[in-house]
């Protein structure tokens, strides 16, 4: 069986940059992942538990019609992943309507206005920095600077930029799997993949076969529009499942105005 569940040949513009570990070592943006870890013997049981309650991030995010978002030529896919778990915990905590938020916008500001790539906790550190406009005060893909001093923008920025992230130990697989099958607190996860030089918003885990011969994957929603894959989904296993870099967006802070 194939390790990917979509047809390479049809991948978009990406942007995941590898983290140099070095220069932003493991837990200095975040604190470590504080949920609980799994055992492997119970991930079955628990991913069997999360389809008949439908309470998987993934069907939170189906659930809601999340917009299925297009990075388009940008090479932002690093902030458009963790977005997503951003919209996804939005729906979550049971904020309706969730907002729509603009991903290029913190993006464009972080980078200050270069098409480039980047990693997982830079895209948590702009989002903390600048906050996520929505799209009816910054449109689509605008490099427009002057929106950032326009005080719609303002308002709508600082009310999306309080997010609770948690950094997953290196390469762990099973943190990542714990943080999506959990039967308490089920989290949307970014997993960025050097092999792929992409990021995405890891939904739900997902295992195939049976007994000894048991395989375990990722089903994500990607960043490259309706188009791509399953209606915007696609599905990762084995070992290319296994993230470079993660985070779990465990929380989300709505701002009211005023």
């Amino acid at each position: 069986m194939s390790d990917i569940s979509w047809d390479a040949n049809t991948d978009g513009v990406r942007g995941y940059k590898s983290r140099d570990w070095d220069l932003h070592p493991e837990f200095s943006s975040h604190q470590e992942y504080s949920g609980k870890i799994h055992r492997r013997q119970d991930w079955v049981e628990l991913i069997e538990l999360q389809k008949k309650n439908k309470s998987s991030p993934m069907d939170i995010h189906k659930g809601n019609n999340l917009k299925i978002q297009n990075q388009g030529r940008y090479g932002y896919c690093w902030l458009y992943g963790v977005a997503n778990c951003i919209l996804n915990r939005y729906a979550a905590q049971g904020i309706d309507p969730v907002p729509d938020l603009n991903p290029h916008a913190t993006a464009a500001m972080g980078t200050r206005y270069k098409n480039r790539g980047g990693f997982t906790v830079e895209a948590t550190n702009y989002i903390e920095q600048h906050g996520i406009p929505t799209f009816d005060v910054w449109p689509q893909y605008s490099n427009k600077r002057s929106l950032e001093k326009d005080p719609k923008v303002i308002a709508s920025c600082k009310k999306h930029k309080i997010v609770t992230f948690e950094e997953m130990p290196r390469n762990s697989f099973d943190a990542v799997m714990s943080a999506m099958i959990d039967d308490v607190d089920p989290s949307p996860c970014s997993l960025a993949y050097s092999w792929w030089r992409h990021l995405i918003a890891g939904l739900r885990g997902e295992y195939r076969g049976s007994g000894r011969n048991i395989e375990y994957g990722f089903s994500f929603v990607n960043s490259w529009g309706k188009k791509w894959g399953d209606n915007g989904y696609g599905t990762v296993w084995n070992a290319k499942a296994k993230p470079f870099e993660s985070v779990a967006v465990r929380s989300v802070k709505a701002v009211k105005e005023g």
